[in-house]
This record gives C-alpha cells, sequence and structure tokens, in this order.
C-alpha cells in the first residue's frame, strides 16, 4: 500500500512540471520576440517558433511573411506539445532570398 501511495505522490508531482517553452521569449536571447504578443519567437539563424494553430497559424505566418519579404520558408515542423501530441505550435525555418543561381545562409 506505501508503495502505491509513493507512486501516486510522484507521479502527482512530475506531472505538474513543465520546462521551458518556446514560446516564451524570456528563454531565448535579449529582444528577440517578434510582434507585441509574445506569439512569435526569433531562436536566430533563420528559426522562429509561432505559437499558434489552425488559421491563427496562418494569419501569424501571412503576417510574418509581409513584413519579411526578402524570407523564403526553408522547411517547417509540428511542435507537438500538446496533449496526445497535437500540436500548438510549429518551428518554421526562413532563409534569405537567394539570386536566381545563388544559394544563401539561414536568415539571421
Amino acid at each position: 500500500m506505501r508503495p502505491l501511495i509513493l507512486m501516486t505522490l510522484l507521479t502527482a508531482t512530475l506531472s505538474g512540471c513543465t520546462g521551458p517553452t518556446a514560446s516564451d521569449p524570456s528563454n531565448v536571447r535579449p529582444g528577440a520576440a517578434y510582434g507585441t504578443d509574445g506569439a512569435t519567437v526569433d531562436y536566430g539563424n533563420g528559426v522562429w517558433y509561432f505559437d499558434a494553430v489552425r488559421a491563427n497559424f496562418g494569419n501569424k505566418l501571412a503576417a510574418f511573411v509581409a513584413v519579411h519579404p526578402e524570407l523564403e520558408l526553408v522547411t517547417m515542423t509540428g511542435d507537438a506539445t500538446g496533449t496526445n501530441g497535437f500540436d500548438l505550435g510549429y518551428f518554421v525555418i526562413f532563409r534569405k532570398k537567394a539570386p536566381c543561381g545563388q544559394a544563401e545562409a539561414p536568415a539571421k
């Protein structure tokens, strides 16, 4: 009985612990947040995090592209941090658009 109680308490304690989240601008270099709502975070080297899903993600991405026409999307992936692995946001990698026939490094 005692091991069962200890295991239950340990599980309850650990399930309440969360690590730093990508959508928290304080977890990245100072001044890196884009926008006023903290929903888009610049990790540097072309890596961005969009704390949005479904239509909200589309709207945030469209607004970002409108402000940064010099960038092109390289790849993106969901963060799988929600319940049962559902996405709560997306990591997106951009790079500066290169002149035709030339490759460029990731955006800084």
